[in-house]
């Protein structure tokens, strides 16, 4: 910008809503270059971060006496202030290049992670040979484990406990425990023990009675019902075998439901892998509709970033300082 008076010293191009009192609240946005053979002043034109023309700009010059007016028909502020419509536009273009190359960075961030999780879904797509959801298949049945064999219908568990049972104690006491199984009335379950040997063996279950209790065991039937130990020592027989059954038939029953979980989690594997594949396609399916999306609104944006840079004016010098009011 040019006038036709002739100017020396320093002169400043500042924003007027910052001038109070004579001086200026901030520093000055542009200083003068003065022409030496004409004394014109040519301010060139800033355009820092943070300053926008979106409520327009009043402008002022001020030289070592203050402001100097530009419309001599004016009085007060309006014989200062003036506006360059031409820079605010040139303001406002330029955020908005910012603005849109912000988004555009935002959106190739957002395209590069929509990528690496279609990479990683293909790859775990890789074993469903599917896309989408309507591709899934569910596999063929699979083949079941055998039953185990201490895995033992409920009927059953306690016949076969109590066999158990009695096969420990003639690991413990040998011949005597038919002793006590015919003491106790339970000789039908001692006729069954030596077919449960091996499953005790298995098993790995002992009755655990210390040292002294054993001997006790062992001379107690001798002993008859002349001594209060033979009494003490039924009485513990009768304890320790029906501990004993409580635990094999646990066993039993622990042995039972692990083995039909096992059963049921194969059965379901078909129907589960199914859903799975189910979710993962529908996944990738909206990942990659989302890939599309982004890359097209990435390709839009590219391209208002390089309208907005080619709309630059070529140039933004006032016709006359004069020629814009401040409001």
């Amino acid at each position: 910008m040019a006038e036709k008076d002739r100017y020396y010293g320093a002169y400043s191009l500042i924003n007027a809503a910052d001038w109070q009192n004579g001086r200026s609240r901030t520093s000055s946005l542009s200083r003068a270059d003065i022409d030496p053979k004409t004394g014109a002043l040519r301010f060139a034109l800033p355009f820092p971060d943070g300053l926008s023309g979106t409520q327009g700009i009043c402008l002022m010059i001020v030289g070592t006496g203050g402001p100097i007016p530009i419309r001599s028909e004016a009085s007060g502020p309006q014989q200062y202030t003036f506006r360059n419509r031409l820079w605010e536009a040139e303001l406002l273009r330029m955020a908005a290049v910012k603005q849109a190359e912000q988004e555009a960075q935002h959106l190739v961030a957002e395209e590069r992670a929509a990528r690496n999780a279609i990479t990683q879904a293909e790859r775990t797509l890789g074993a469903f040979d599917a896309r989408v959801p309507e591709q899934c298949r569910e596999s063929g049945t699979l083949s079941l484990p055998e039953r185990p064999i201490d895995a033992v219908v409920e009927t059953e568990r306690g016949p076969l406990a109590a066999a158990v049972c009695a096969a420990a104690w003639e690991e413990l006491l040998g011949p005597t425990a038919s002793t006590y199984y015919q003491i106790v009335n339970r000789s039908e379950v001692w006729k069954t023990h030596a077919s449960q040997t091996a499953r005790q063996k298995r098993m790995n279950y002992h009755i655990g009675p210390g040292p002294r209790e054993v001997h006790a065991f062992r001379i107690a039937p001798e002993e008859g019902e002349r001594w209060m130990l033979y009494e003490a020592t039924i009485a513990r027989f009768r304890a320790l075998t029906g501990e004993c059954e409580t635990r094999v038939v646990q066993a039993f029953a622990e042995e039972t439901a692990r083995w039909e979980k096992e059963i049921q989690e194969i059965q379901a594997t078909p129907r589960r892998e199914l859903e799975r594949c189910q979710r993962l396609t529908s996944t990738y399916r909206d990942t990659k509709n989302h890939l599309d999306g982004t890359e097209t609104k990435l390709r839009h944006q590219v391209a208002l970033v390089d309208r907005l840079r080619k709309s630059a004016s070529t140039s933004i010098e006032s016709e006359s300082l004069s020629s814009s009011r401040c409001q």
